[in-house]
């Protein structure tokens, strides 16, 4: 006899991983909608546009993987994530955003230190003068 007298809740999660993707979602849908909790802002993206920008991951993680938050509430509510366009009655006025320009940002920090070489290199200084030419005088230009 068990302890507990109904058997345990399955858990939320798929059973395997990559169970239904983005490029399973292109298929099947055009439109996938992302409504804030607390403010219930509702926008509509084109799922191909979402496979673009953060690559065949599962519909399920497109918020989190992303970090989308909302931009109204300042992320105070939680994004839900659902596949499918709007409603017929609101279809004009729904706002669909749409991929206008993608931006690689490359940050590039130095760290500063103080007379720390790798043992393998001299320093640059020891360096520019044993391998600076010889001057030797310039013979006049005929």
């Amino acid at each position: 006899m068990h302890s507990y007298p109904y058997p345990m809740p399955e858990p939320y999660w798929p059973k395997r991983k990559g169970s239904f993707t983005l490029k399973d979602a292109v298929k099947s849908y055009t439109f996938a909608s992302i409504k804030c909790t607390y403010c219930k802002r509702e926008r509509y993206y084109l799922v191909a546009d979402l496979k673009t920008a953060f690559g065949n991951i599962e519909c399920d993680d497109v918020v989190h993987v992303a970090r989308l938050c909302c931009r109204s509430c300042n992320g105070k509510g939680s994004l839900d994530f659902s596949l499918g366009g709007p409603p017929s009655d609101v279809a004009d006025k729904a706002w669909l955003r749409r991929i206008d320009r993608i931006e690689y940002v490359r940050k590039i920090r130095w760290k500063d230190t103080q007379g720390v070489w790798p043992s393998h290199h001299a320093s640059p200084i020891t360096r520019a003068v044993a391998t600076a030419p010889s001057r030797q005088p310039r013979l006049p230009c005929r």
